[in-house]
């Protein structure tokens, strides 16, 4: 939906340009964190009411429309004309939202199924949350019960129940080396800027966020920015 934006771009250039004091690794990484705290404000004040803007677009625009009626004159053609257009832009936006929340990959720009992915959306929420639990024969919804059960399951599974110590050298003599070196200098080394730009155009566009925060159709889109 970002993507749509005509100031999109310039957003991220901006944000983009600014040096941070570091290494490399911390430049980057400081660049990230500094582009999505500004890309969160931006989408709060452009696409955060993008719902009421469709509605009211659209009101305006029958309201127009009913005066054209009643009294056609330019003026009234012009601003039917830009609010038109405004909301043409508004339902793609609504549109392309939709699509990336309910991650239906083919769901094709343009097809105004809103309806649709809306519901989509509405499941994936509803599935993703966890209402109640079932603790030693009970029924427990309260969610600080539900939270410490999870992670003293999940603690007591991985743990090693004897509390001994494994000698290293012992599973090392067990499970063989099947890796060379060779293999092993190829897996290591540094992938140069062609690999690089490779792999991120074949990215899925609509596959689930990074651990940065940041999916394919973005890093697609702001690629430049990213040698700079």
């Amino acid at each position: 939906m970002w993507t749509k934006h005509s100031d999109f771009l310039a957003l991220v250039k901006d944000s983009w340009s600014h040096e941070i004091d570091g290494s490399p690794i911390q430049q980057f990484i400081g660049k990230l964190k500094r582009l999505k705290f500004s890309l969160k404000k931006w989408n709060k004040e452009v696409f955060d009411n993008i719902h009421d803007k469709v509605k009211e677009l659209q009101s305006d625009l029958c309201s127009i429309q009913s005066n054209i009626m009643e009294n056609p004159n330019e003026d009234l053609l012009t601003k039917e004309s830009c609010i038109s257009k405004k909301l043409e832009e508004a339902l793609l936006q609504q549109e392309v939202y939709y699509k990336e929340q309910s991650r239906i990959k083919w769901l094709a720009e343009g097809d105004s199924n809103t309806a649709f992915s809306q519901s989509v959306v509405n499941r994936r929420k509803a599935s993703k949350g966890i209402s109640y639990l079932k603790i030693n024969g009970e029924i427990v919804d309260d969610a600080k019960i539900m939270e410490d059960h999870v992670l003293d399951y999940y603690s007591s599974l991985f743990k090693d129940p004897s509390g001994i110590d494994v000698d290293q050298d012992i599973i090392q003599d067990i499970i063989p080396s099947l890796v060379t070196n060779e293999d092993n200098n190829m897996l290591i080394v540094i992938p140069n800027e062609e690999e690089i730009k490779g792999k991120v155009f074949a990215m899925d566009a609509n596959s689930a966020l990074g651990p940065d925060g940041f999916g394919g159709t973005f890093c697609k889109h702001c690629l430049e920015y990213y040698w700079q």
